[in-house]
Formats: C-alpha cells, sequence, structure tokens
C-alpha cells in the first residue's frame, strides 16, 4: 500500500500543470536539442534509445481484468501511451498523438496506438473515455503499486512522470521511451523513430 501511495504521489508531482519533465530523465534530451530537426539524434527525442540488438522486450505488470496491450499488426509497430485522467499533460496531448497516428498512416508509416492508464480506478478511466472517444480500449494496470515495476521494466527512473511514450518495433523490443508530452514538432522525429532508424 505504501508503494502504490508513493507511486501516485511521484506521478502526481511530476504531472503538474506546468508539464515540467522530470529534469534527471530529460537532461540528455535537453542539452542534445539542435536547430535541425532532421539532424536531431533520436537519443535526444528519446530518454531510453536502443538499437535492435540492445533492445529489451516489451512487458507490462499485471494489467486489470479484461484488459491487455494487444500484440501488432504483423510488421507494425506499438506506440504505447502511458497516461492517466489526472494528469493534464496527458489529456492535451490524446488529440494531437491521435493525429500523429493519423498522419503516419497516411505517409506510410503506420503505428498502431494504444493507452495504459496508471489510475487507480477502472471506473474513473470509464467515466474519462466517454467524452475523450481516443482514450477507448485504454487498459490499466491493476495495481497502482505495480508503477514502479513498469518503470523499471521500461529502463526508467522511479521518479520518472507521465505522460510515457513507448515505440516497440515489431518484434516487441523498446527502441524509445520518451518521458514527457510530444509537440507538434516532433512529429519527424516519431517518424523517424517509426523506420527503426
Amino acid at each position: 500500500m505504501r508503494w502504490a501511495l508513493a507511486s501516485v504521489l511521484l506521478l502526481t508531482a511530476a504531472c503538474s500543470d506546468d508539464a515540467a519533465p522530470a529534469p534527471a530523465a530529460s537532461s540528455s534530451r535537453v542539452n542534445a536539442v539542435m536547430a535541425n530537426e532532421h539532424q536531431r539524434p533520436l537519443d535526444a527525442f528519446c530518454d531510453v534509445y536502443a538499437h535492435a540488438d540492445q533492445a529489451r522486450p516489451m512487458s507490462t505488470p499485471p494489467l486489470s481484468e479484461g484488459h491487455s496491450l494487444a500484440a501488432a499488426t504483423p510488421g507494425r509497430w506499438r506506440w504505447i501511451n502511458v497516461w492517466a485522467t489526472w494528469c493534464r499533460p496527458c489529456v492535451e496531448e490524446f488529440a494531437r498523438i491521435a493525429g500523429f497516428r493519423d498522419r503516419l498512416a497516411a505517409e506510410g508509416s503506420p503505428a498502431d496506438l494504444q493507452f495504459l492508464s496508471v489510475d487507480q480506478a477502472q471506473s474513473d478511466v470509464d467515466q474519462f473515455v466517454v467524452a475523450h472517444a481516443e482514450a477507448r480500449g485504454s487498459a490499466r494496470l491493476s495495481d497502482a503499486g505495480a508503477i514502479p515495476a513498469l518503470l523499471a521494466a521500461l529502463g526508467l527512473d522511479p521518479g520518472a512522470s507521465i505522460p510515457i511514450h513507448v515505440f516497440v518495433d515489431p518484434a516487441n523490443k523498446i527502441r524509445c521511451v520518451r518521458v514527457g508530452a510530444v509537440d507538434e514538432d516532433d512529429f519527424d522525429l516519431v517518424k523517424r523513430v517509426l523506420h527503426g532508424e
């Protein structure tokens, strides 16, 4: 119970209205920003970045009953968004990432967009998706106490904040994990990740 409370408090503190990313997780990204997005290294966008031969397999702690993260369509990447109903930056980027998904498909780089909630109660998620169709079908961790295990499985520090974006290649390997919201300017970088650069 203490782990669950501590995890929620950490994520709540990190997911403020200011949407400031956790300093430890984002410092390399901030330091590596370059003027030209096409020259910007992917490890400046990703807080965890790995080539296929070094990437770890995607796995999650147990999910709530009746929920799962589906396997990707054969040959396609998965883009998993870790979010919560109480996280303002998470909510604000739903339409943006759904738009990215549609634009990527139109440009020949389709990805299966999936959502994983860290809310404590399924009723919160159920009420939320009524007004936010983009989040329909979201899976949810069965226990908020499993948040540290999820962060560890993603290669992140325990203090990492949500939203978190996980890009999983067709072989179920984690190739990129980004802590913090994506911006409109990040589209080309997302596309590069999905091309396996």
